[in-house]
């Protein structure tokens, strides 16, 4: 589960080992970010772009590679 999120999961993310189950919203979020990476690098990976914080339980994304904030 994503962290401070309590919406029922729909998808199953193999990742590091792990299995993260994520709602809609997150995992749109999730495809939203590799998707501004390869924008903006020409290429997006998962395991290379993609940090995995977990905390107490759940996790968070964040991208390990700057990218450009809508205004």
């Amino acid at each position: 589960m994503y962290v401070n999120c309590d919406s029922n999961p729909e998808y199953i993310l193999q990742f590091e080992g792990l299995q993260v189950m994520l709602c809609r919203k997150h995992y749109s979020k999730l495809l939203n970010t590799l998707n501004k990476i390869a924008i903006r690098y020409k290429k997006a990976c998962l395991s290379e772009d993609i940090l995995v914080k977990k905390i107490r339980g759940r996790v968070r994304f964040v991208s390990k590679k700057p990218i450009r904030k809508k205004r």
